[in-house]
């Protein structure tokens, strides 16, 4: 269901260039980071992955966790989206629900061999950010979600082309890894954010109101003072 958010936020880690090319960005923890930038090297270069253990690390890089999704109840609403897909001959058009909105957090490690590279990359970060946060964009529609291995299912094609936040919570922090020797291996700054999207439920179907019935009535006598009957263009 979220796969194209993953992508989208791997993607803007993308936008950090190095030398004039976007820095590598893989899926993982700092746990697991170093693991994954060897399997990362090995489909690069198109060799195994005990060769790519042998190659040096293409610095700097970054690794990318996102947290699983929460419901976020201060942007919840009750409301539902209606008159979708009519169908006037059967008489029915589907509804739904107010897209569910979820945040989930984020902890993106940014690796560099160096301080000099971690300003580079640093001042980048920061010009992506207006007032700690920006929208990435994400399109929903296009087809490779609803094929292997995503296989997204078909209601998530009404979002369409939009867009999702992504705020900052706090600065880079520095995590810079040290060997046991108390030699500097890796400069390690930590980006911590917060993302913010909607994702759609599952639409029903309705039936089209056909006519509205509108009666005047005395409520003191108890009795039906005047009825008429409105047609209805449409609608659910």
């Amino acid at each position: 269901m979220t796969a194209p958010i993953h992508h989208a936020v791997k993607d803007f880690f993308r936008r950090l260039v190095w030398r004039g090319a976007a820095i590598p960005v893989v899926t993982a923890g700092p746990d697991r980071a170093y693991v994954e930038i060897r399997r990362w090297l090995a489909r690069t270069k198109r060799i195994s992955l005990e060769r790519a253990k042998e190659q040096p690390i293409p610095y700097p890089w970054c690794s990318v966790k996102i947290e699983d999704p929460v419901f976020d109840s201060a942007r919840f609403s009750p409301a539902k989206i209606r008159g979708f897909d009519v169908d006037v001959e059967r008489g029915t058009a589907k509804a739904m629900k107010v897209p569910k909105p979820l945040t989930a957090g984020i902890q993106a490690d940014l690796w560099f061999k160096n301080e000099h590279q971690a300003k580079h990359i640093g001042d980048q970060l920061e010009l992506q950010f207006w007032d700690d946060e920006t929208a990435l964009p994400v399109n929903f529609a296009d087809p490779k979600w609803y094929k292997k291995p995503y296989e997204l299912l078909e209601h998530m094609k009404v979002l369409g082309q939009t867009r999702f936040w992504l705020k900052k919570t706090s600065a880079l922090t520095d995590n810079s890894d040290l060997e046991t020797t108390g030699k500097r291996r890796a400069v390690r700054k930590t980006f911590v954010g917060e993302l913010r999207y909607d994702l759609p439920h599952v639409p029903y179907m309705g039936k089209i109101l056909r006519t509205l019935n509108v009666q005047v009535i005395d409520e003191e006598a108890d009795a039906l003072l005047e009825e008429w009957d409105i047609p209805i263009n449409g609608g659910t």
